[in-house]
């Protein structure tokens, strides 16, 4: 898909920031991406899982020391966002809502699949899901 595509070319130049401030270093390495309708259409669960896998190995590629990858859907941009923190940090996410942290990028793949279809279409597969856990793709 050409929004991947553009996104990984982008990923190629990047430089993370390193910082004692998670939040700091979480914000100016996080990038995101947003499906429009049509991309949607021709889209599927493998299709972005794969696209997320991607982005986590050029991530971490980018780093010259461990990191923490991380990876969510944020349904108020109708954004799938990522970003990467320093090991040395403690490996706390930066999230003040309860979370349902998964090593499988289809678990989230999934999930933003679901809050596309009822973005796009209104067909509420996703109920309820502001009170929900939040879906994060660790790696």
């Amino acid at each position: 898909m050409k929004v991947f595509n553009e996104m990984l070319n982008v990923l190629d130049s990047f430089k993370p920031l390193v910082s004692s401030d998670v939040n700091a270093q979480a914000l100016a390495n996080m990038y995101s991406v947003k499906i429009s309708e049509n991309e949607y259409q021709f889209c599927t669960s493998n299709t972005l899982s794969c696209f997320l896998d991607e982005v986590c190995i050029s991530v971490k590629k980018a780093w010259q020391e461990d990191c923490v990858f991380y990876a969510w859907f944020d349904a108020m941009a109708s954004q799938i966002r990522f970003s990467s923190i320093s090991c040395d940090n403690g490996a706390i996410l930066p999230f003040k809502r309860k979370l349902k942290l998964s090593g499988d990028s289809q678990e989230l793949a999934h999930e933003i699949m679901r809050e596309y279809s009822d973005l796009y279409f209104g067909t509420d597969l996703c109920s309820d899901s502001y009170s929900s856990p939040l879906i994060v793709f660790i790696n």
